[in-house]
């Protein structure tokens, strides 16, 4: 249970990935890193789940509302209309 490749897998701090790189090159990199921290940190935070998923979901019913919308309007007529079954039916699919 001890033994073997620990879970996840590190590199030895002589094999480090800024081995070999000039210093410029490792300033970048740690500075990518440190944006790349900053986003997950945001990212993974309640407020910003919470107003991704209202910009989703108003997203979604804008996209419904649109698509249903004119529906509603087939149904309005089509049970205002007088007459037999079949022809509200006829009226409904017409205004559609």
């Amino acid at each position: 249970q001890g033994k073997g490749m620990p879970f996840p897998p590190r590199l030895p701090a002589s094999q480090s990935g800024t081995q070999g790189m000039t210093d410029e090159e490792r300033l970048k990199a740690q500075q990518i890193m440190q944006v790349t921290a900053a986003m997950q940190m945001v990212s993974e935070s309640c407020g910003f789940k919470a107003a991704l998923s209202a910009v989703a979901g108003g997203g979604i019913g804008f996209f419904f509302g649109l698509v249903f919308g004119g529906y509603a309007q087939a149904v309005d007529e089509a049970v205002e209309s007088k007459g037999p079954f079949r022809e509200k039916v006829k009226i409904g699919f017409r205004s559609a």
